[in-house]
């Protein structure tokens, strides 16, 4: 039984057109593992949008903010070319104006028994009663300043890798009222991509 909080959802097919939600993420090696970055995207509501809802997806991991509040976060574990995503209803929180969504994203890029290699990539849409934010080159990026990047100790051969993390770092980027520093870039035409294999995504087929 769907929970009534919980909006309706179907599979989210990405459309070709210019101004449609693209995969994102900064230009990495072909053969980068263990990569954590950071994305920002302000975007305006005319007025209330209490049917708001966000649709999100990335290989391998994501927590997103909006306005400050924690949304959600743990993709739903998939293969890279099945996607999954997720939907999450954000319109208590969609403010008339100005409105920013904060998102972290784990890239893995290590095969194991719990992960699959696929591509880095975040995928994103906030709806109303427009489309009113996508993933594109309206977002900005950097390397998460926090966790470490790149190779790093493993759990185990079947397992996924530890983590490294400095708080000295932290510069609270997902709060409601971050100004974006030194550090910052869009989203590259290069980076923003919409892979055949990863136009169609499924709703994650079992509840949160």
């Amino acid at each position: 039984m769907q929970h009534r909080d919980q909006p309706t959802v179907h599979s989210w097919r990405i459309a070709a057109e210019a101004h449609g939600p693209r995969w994102i993420f900064p230009a990495r090696p072909a053969d980068t593992v263990n990569q954590y970055a950071d994305f920002l995207q302000e975007f305006f509501c005319e007025g209330p949008e209490p049917d708001g809802v966000l649709h999100i997806s990335a290989d391998t991991d994501f927590a997103v903010w909006l306005n400050g509040r924690l949304i959600g976060y743990g993709q739903y574990s998939n293969f890279p070319d099945r996607k999954t995503y997720e939907c999450f209803p954000v319109g208590g929180l969609l403010r008339e104006g100005n409105n920013t969504l904060a998102i972290t994203v784990f890239y893995n890029g290590r095969t194991s028994s719990v992960y699959w290699r696929g591509d880095p990539g975040l995928l994103f849409e906030v709806r109303g009663s427009k489309s009113l934010a996508v993933s594109g080159t309206g977002t900005h990026c950097r390397s998460n300043p926090c966790y470490h990047s790149g190779p790093i100790a493993i759990v185990s051969g079947q397992l996924a890798y530890t983590f490294g993390y400095d708080a000295r770092g932290e510069d609270g980027f997902n709060g409601k009222d971050y100004v974006p520093g030194d550090g910052w870039a869009p989203v590259a035409e290069s980076e923003a991509i919409l892979p055949d294999d990863r136009a169609v995504l499924s709703p994650r087929p079992v509840a949160r």
